[in-house]
């Protein structure tokens, strides 16, 4: 048993060493130098025993790997594509389909780079993030590259949310866009060899990003908007308050402002806060999109606040005047109120007291200067309030009293003078006119002429008026005449028979008058306060009816070019017109209604007597009653005093003393006639009225001539009168 025993075990031992695999694998060189194509060159040999073919294949590398070389028993062959880097060779035992077949040898061979050096590449993505706009699913970019020192190139898709590990183009160097970038990042890769060479030595590179487009949105504000510092204090507080939509992260930073001001504050998307320490100044607050450690992330929202420190409530409130006076016909009167305020949000100007418009407000602002003209008759008490029209209780800050004064019509002094003659030979009256018109305008308001030729001296005379006075012209010797001579069914009385003036038809009136109006400027016109058709009371019964209406018709309708209005129409009136019946029942004047200006005339005067009953038996009370009745509701009156002083008076005192009695009472009815503006001086220096005496040597036509010897007298006298009437000054 021994013996077969033995036998058995060195049969197996012989038969397991014929059966046995190995085998012997080498390069020549192990290490070769990679040329300016990218690779190198080798020789590989191997031997093998126990099998009947075996296989080299590549186990690890730059390219190739898995992939099979040559198979057989042995061999020596060469191998020209080696890369730069190791690349791992391993000889199996068995055909190429049998890649797990026996290990029989393992060597491996490294690429050197050349003196030329190694490959290089560059690659960038433009851009590296882009938005994919609504309702799509992709954005679009570019890549562009480029190598040194490669036979070829190719990219590829390392990774990313579509593609990963696809090769997507092959050259050396290019520009190629991309536009299949889904939501998220990609990394692309620049590998040194062709499409079939997946593990090739990287040469750069890069990523681009696709990011979804967002709506954004952010407000930020304060409540309040400014906050007040309380007195003694050194801080107030407000909340600030924000909203953002499509930001990720959202930081409240403190801009500026004395405190707060570079730090970063509270990390929310939406939040209200309240900040206390807002001292006395200005703050900047700002939304930036990004974290707390991202202090110049994009700013989104910005507020801008006050620290306001509270102010004591003072005020001023005046009035310029403090006293106004209501004109004559006026209800109200007129001052400027001007107030300021300090310390408050708003002020109010109201009226305590007063005849009106009691608790109520005027305006409300913190400071302002208006015209208010709403003062009546009486005292008004305005205060300034520190608050707004709803709050009446607000505090007082400052008050003011306005008194309303209803104004008394004071006496408007106007003279009167008379000039009745052109002749060379006899100045006249145009002398004493010319001569003393300024002196008299002193005292006076407005300046009467009577001209037989008004077209020759009235421009003239317009034009030497000082301003703000206005002349009252007569066309009694001008536009009416005596049709037939003598007039006696028109005279003035027993004593003398002047001629009864009409309507001068026959002389072509309207032709005088327009050719006057042409001869004027608008400015000159604009002088004329009103134009009497006759001057004396008694003349009214001398003119018919047709005669009036046309001469208001023309004066009117013809007035200088550029003129705005038309001047007013004046009448000279008395009682005596109407004849000795009762005032009631008598028609005063043809058409009352057309004059514009009434100067009331209580002629004659009776001088021998004082009497204020003189207006033929009726009382000035009842000529005016009658008067206000008729007239229409617009026209204003003046009070005539009428009077004249003879060369040949010696002795004039007992008239003055008449004229200075009825002045007083005239004087008296101004101040309580609200309809009468005014006192008219009606003076006649007449030498020669009733009285033809040695100095009257001219026609009766021009009665009134002064003679050379006789003027300084007359002069005199009329000065004296209208100076002295017109003061209320006695002269005598």
């Amino acid at each position: 048993m021994n013996r077969i025993a033995l036998l058995l075990f060195v049969f197996f031992a012989w038969a397991s060493s014929a059966h046995a695999q190995s085998g012997t694998l080498s390069f020549s060189p192990s290490t070769c130098t990679i040329s300016s194509e990218g690779q190198c060159s080798t020789t590989v040999t191997w031997t093998s025993s126990g099998t009947t073919t075996a296989t080299l294949w590549v186990e690890s590398g730059p390219i190739n790997v898995g992939s099979w070389v040559h198979h057989a028993p042995g061999a020596t062959l060469l191998i020209p594509w080696i890369r730069q880097g190791t690349t791992v060779f391993v000889l199996r035992a068995g055909a190429p389909n049998q890649p797990n077949g026996k290990v029989l040898a393992r060597r491996s061979v490294t690429g050197l780079p050349g003196s030329s050096g190694a490959a290089t590449g560059q690659i960038s993505a433009s851009p590296s993030t882009c938005t994919i706009p609504q309702g799509s699913d992709t954005c679009n970019s570019s890549l562009s590259w480029s190598t040194q020192g490669a036979a070829s190139a190719t990219l590829w898709v390392l990774s990313g949310p579509t593609n990963a590990g696809l090769w997507i183009h092959t050259a050396v160097a290019d520009t190629i866009p991309i536009y299949w970038i889904h939501e998220g990042t990609y990394t692309f890769v620049l590998r040194a060899g062709s499409p079939a060479e997946p593990n090739a030595p990287e040469l750069a590179r890069t990523s681009i990003t696709g990011i979804r487009q967002v709506q954004t949105s952010a407000s930020l504000w304060s409540t309040p908007a400014n906050c007040t510092i309380p007195s003694g204090q050194t801080h107030c507080s407000v909340y600030l308050n924000w909203q953002t939509s499509g930001y990720p992260e959202v930081t409240l930073w403190g801009v500026s402002g004395p405190t707060r001001a570079g730090t970063w504050i509270h990390y929310a998307q939406n939040d209200s806060i309240p900040i206390y320490d807002i001292a006395a100044g200005t703050y900047v607050f700002a939304l930036r999109a990004g974290s707390p450690a991202q202090p110049n992330a994009p700013e989104i929202a910005r507020v801008t606040l006050q620290g306001i420190p509270q102010q004591t409530a003072t005020g001023t409130l005046t009035a310029n005047p403090t006293s106004c006076v209501i004109p004559v016909g006026a209800q109200h009167c007129t001052t400027q109120l001007t107030w300021s305020a300090q310390g408050v949000s708003d002020a109010t100007v109201w009226i305590l007291s007063g005849p009106t418009l009691q608790g109520q407000w005027i305006d409300h602002n913190l400071s302002n200067s208006l015209t208010f003209g709403q003062i009546a008759e009486g005292t008004y008490v305005i205060a300034l309030r520190g608050g707004p029209p709803s709050n009446p209780s607000a505090a007082e800050l400052a008050r003011v009293t306005v008194t309303g004064t209803r104004a008394v019509p004071s006496p408007k002094f106007t003279a009167y003078f008379r000039g009745k003659t052109l002749n060379p030979s006899f100045p006249g009256d145009m002398e004493l006119n010319l001569d003393y018109s300024n002196e008299v305008l002193e005292h006076t308001n407005t300046l009467y002429v009577q001209l037989e030729r008004p077209d020759l001296h009235l421009a003239g005379i317009l034009d030497s008026l000082p301003p703000g006075k206005k002349l009252l012209l007569d066309t009694t010797n001008f536009l009416f005449g005596c049709r037939t001579w003598p007039c006696n069914t028109c005279g003035e009385g027993n004593t003398i028979s002047e001629p009864g003036l009409h309507f001068d038809v026959l002389d072509n009136a309207q032709q005088k008058w327009t050719s006057l109006m042409a001869q004027l400027t608008a400015q000159q016109y604009a002088k004329i306060l009103a134009v009497l058709p006759v001057d004396e009371p008694d003349l009214h019964q001398c003119i018919t009816a047709a005669d009036m209406s046309s001469f208001e018709t023309m004066v009117r309708k013809f007035r200088p070019a550029g003129a705005s209005s038309s001047t007013k129409i004046g009448g000279v009136l008395s009682p005596r017109i109407a004849g000795n019946g009762p005032l009631g029942t008598q028609t005063l004047v043809q058409n009352p209604l057309m004059y514009d200006l009434l100067a009331v005339n209580c002629y004659p005067i009776n001088y021998s007597s004082p009497s204020l009953s003189a207006c033929n038996g009726f009382t000035d009370q009842q000529f005016f009653a009658k008067l206000e009745q008729i007239s229409k509701p617009s026209a204003r009156f003046f009070v005539v005093a009428e009077g004249w002083i003879g060369g040949n008076d010696v002795n004039p005192a007992p008239k003055l003393a008449t004229m200075r009695n009825r002045l007083s009472y005239y004087q008296s009815l101004t101040q309580t006639q609200p309809r009468v503006d005014g006192l008219l001086m009606f003076l006649y220096s007449d030498l020669c009225f009733g009285n033809y005496g040695p100095s009257c040597t001219s026609p009766v036509g021009l009665r009134g001539n002064i003679s050379p010897t006789e003027s300084p007298l007359l002069r005199a006298r009329a000065r004296d009168v209208l100076l002295c009437l017109g003061t209320g000054t006695m002269c005598y």
